[in-house]
């Protein structure tokens, strides 16, 4: 019993990295797996082209980047609009309408 236990805890240690620990020291490679394997899914599902498959990967990806860019824009609007609404200073009456009409609008966009 105790060979076994010896054997089994050598073959534990001598084991390769378990799934996803060979990217952990680079999360733009895990993302990018994560990408790949998600779109074969998708294609998979729904019975895509290689030639449909890419065009949906490109519509999709703009649609990914103008979000980012999006919610980029509303975090800086929300950190200078914090900065206006600072306990004890007063604010710029200007300028918190100026930001909040522009969190308006990123919404509606």
């Amino acid at each position: 019993m105790r060979r076994l236990s010896l054997v089994l805890a050598a073959l534990l240690c001598s084991a390769g990295p378990l799934v996803g620990q060979e990217d952990a020291g680079d999360p733009g490679a895990l993302r990018q797996r994560i990408a790949d394997r998600f779109a074969a899914k998708v294609q998979e599902d729904l019975g895509l082209s290689d030639q449909q498959a890419s065009r949906m990967r490109d519509v999709v990806g703009g649609y990914f980047v103008k979000r980012r860019n999006m919610e980029a824009e509303e975090r800086r609007v929300r950190q200078a609009l914090a900065g206006e609404l600072r306990p004890g200073v007063a604010a710029n009456k200007t300028n918190v309408a100026r930001l909040t009409e522009q969190l308006l609008d990123g919404k509606i966009r």
